[in-house]
Parts: structure tokens; C-alpha cells; sequence
């Protein structure tokens, strides 16, 4: 029963990714275009940074409400971080370029009505052995972790396999949805596809 609710909702996977792919190749055009026209507004961040975001509206699927067009000014995360220190000194249309046309693409996709939805962890639904395959895998579990969650028609599949050199592999396709989650900023989903070979955070 559950592998048929899976097949159900494949063909929305595929609608999905479809109108990512389309929104991904026509950032092509509006990043660059934007960014070396400087079309951003200066926003001030609670921590006292500016952060750049898009001056135009239509542009907003190409923005991130989180970081903005131009990535933080320093992050918790250290693959994150590194990638912050390493362009901190480039100009700031090129930093623009790199963040929201490679590092961060099409970033406020998964606050669009439709391609995106609100986790709501009372109306998860999962199978797998795990509901967070990267915390297990952080805090000391190897061999494979996964988990297919499902809330509504929206639903994702996460597998992780852990190494006994302290590194990864894992795959996630479908939209983000996961059991163990707790972060409210991340509250909005959308699509997600990743693949790692070889990964140590």
C-alpha cells in the first residue's frame, strides 16, 4: 500500500521538476541581467548586516528571503561559510552571480503557492528508519538511513548511507518533506535533488 502511494504521486514529482527546470534555465537570463545592472535594494539583516535582494518584483522566484541575491554575511553551516569567506572579497555583481545563479539557485522557489507548501509535522506521514538520515548519520549511525515522508500530495525520499570513514553518500529527490523537523525557518518547502558521493558535513 504505501509503494502505491508513492506511485501516486510520481507524476507530481515529475510536473515538479518540470517548472524548476524552467525557472532554473530563465535565471540564466535574469541573474546576470540583474546583477550587472545592480537592480538590488539594500535590506538591513537583525544582526546588523545588509543583506541585497532583488529591486524587482517579478524577479522574486530568483531572490532569498533568507540570505538575499548576494549570500549571508556568515553562517552557522561550514560548507556555507567557507563558500562566504572565499567570495567575501570578489566584486559584488560577481558574488551575486555565483550565489543566486549557482550556489543558491531560483531560491525563493519554495515560497511560491503550488510548488511549495508549509510543513506541518501533525500531518506527516513516513516510512524508513529514520526520520532525519543526516542527524543520524552526524551523531555516530552508519550503513543506510531513509525515509519517505508525505504530507498531502507532497512527498520526498531521502536516503543516506554512512561510511566507516567518517564520510557520506546520499540522494534526495522529490520536496523536502521529513519528519524530524524542527526549524521554523525553514518551514516553507519545495523541491529538493541532491546527490553526494562523498561528503563529510
Amino acid at each position: 500500500m504505501e509503494v502505491l502511494k508513492l506511485v501516486y504521486r510520481l507524476p507530481l514529482w515529475l510536473v515538479g521538476y518540470a517548472v524548476s527546470l524552467v525557472l532554473y534555465l530563465l535565471g540564466w537570463l535574469v541573474v546576470p541581467t540583474l546583477s550587472l545592472l545592480h537592480r538590488v535594494r539594500l535590506v538591513p539583516r537583525p544582526d546588523g548586516s545588509i543583506a541585497e535582494h532583488w529591486r524587482d518584483g517579478w524577479a522574486y522566484p530568483w531572490d532569498n528571503d533568507e540570505d538575499g541575491v548576494a549570500g549571508p554575511a556568515h553562517s552557522s553551516s561550514p560548507p556555507t561559510q567557507k563558500w562566504v569567506e572565499r567570495w567575501r572579497s570578489r566584486p559584488a555583481w560577481l558574488r551575486r552571480i555565483a550565489w543566486a545563479l549557482f550556489r543558491n539557485p531560483v531560491g525563493n522557489e519554495r515560497h511560491i503557492p503550488l510548488l511549495s507548501l508549509v510543513l506541518d509535522r501533525n500531518l506527516i506521514e513516513w516510512i524508513g528508519n529514520t526520520g532525519n538520515p543526516h542527524w543520524s548519520w552526524k551523531y555516530g549511525k552508519r550503513g543506510t538511513q531513509w525515509c519517505w515522508a508525505r504530507q498531502g500530495w507532497y512527498s520526498g525520499l531521502w536516503i543516506l548511507h554512512g561510511w566507516k570513514n567518517g564520510k557520506y553518500s546520499e540522494i534526495r529527490l522529490g520536496w523536502a518533506v521529513y519528519p524530524g523537523f524542527l526549524r521554523l525557518i525553514d518551514s516553507f518547502v519545495g523541491m529538493k535533488i541532491t546527490l553526494h558521493i562523498l561528503r563529510s558535513e
